[in-house]
């Protein structure tokens, strides 16, 4: 999610909406799919099972080991990033320099504490963040939308003539689509909600 900027730069406005649109479009209809799958099968069976059952061995290994990597990514980013971050904060508010890989384990051990204590716990820290993200999020850019000059976002003023963006839809492509990576989570969800469809 932090990359997707900086990745969707090189396809602009349009073609970076487009991508976002695909990306989205594709990853909740297969988390849907999962999610169906999973209903099938007994609560607390993993992501394992169910790709073994259903599409035999070898594909469980490859979907097995492409899901760890997908994890690993995703892990290793936020930790990383948010060690950063929150350190870069503390740095500018109070003058202190704190290390960002010691800052970035700390805030791994507080998000694993949480989710040992209650899974329901961290659903709702999870819902309390999203809402002051999306809040955030209208307060910062709100106030901008107002100001969107309608050549730069068709590079109407670019120099170069004939400047083709589509290219950058292959490199873009992947990783829009690594950072929805909540298909790992749906059998825990389905752990921590039972087999109710309105809660999931």
């Amino acid at each position: 999610m932090f990359a997707l900027p900086v990745d969707l730069a090189g396809a602009w406005f349009f073609w970076g909406a487009f991508i976002l649109i695909i990306a989205w479009f594709s990853m909740l209809h297969s988390g849907l799919l999962l999610l169906e799958a999973n209903l099938n099968y007994p609560v607390g069976s993993s992501f394992n099972t169910i790709t073994k059952d259903l599409i035999g061995n070898t594909w469980n290994i490859i979907s097995g080991i492409t899901v760890a990597f997908v994890l690993y990514i995703l892990t290793y980013a936020y930790i990383s990033v948010n060690g950063a971050i929150i350190s870069e904060t503390i740095s500018m508010n109070l003058g202190y320099h704190a290390n960002p890989r010691i800052v970035g384990i700390c805030t791994a051990i507080f998000v694993a504490s949480v989710l040992w204590l209650s899974s329901l716990a961290a659903s709702r820290i999870t819902s309390l963040f999203l809402g002051l993200k999306i809040i955030s999020f209208v307060i910062v850019f709100g106030s901008f939308f107002f100001q969107v000059d309608y050549s730069i976002l068709r590079d109407a003023t670019s120099s170069t003539a004939g400047t083709s963006y589509f290219p950058y839809i292959f490199m873009a492509l992947p990783v829009c689509l690594a950072s929805f990576g909540f298909h790992g989570n749906i059998p825990s969800l389905i752990i921590c909600y039972g087999k109710r469809k309105d809660k999931l």
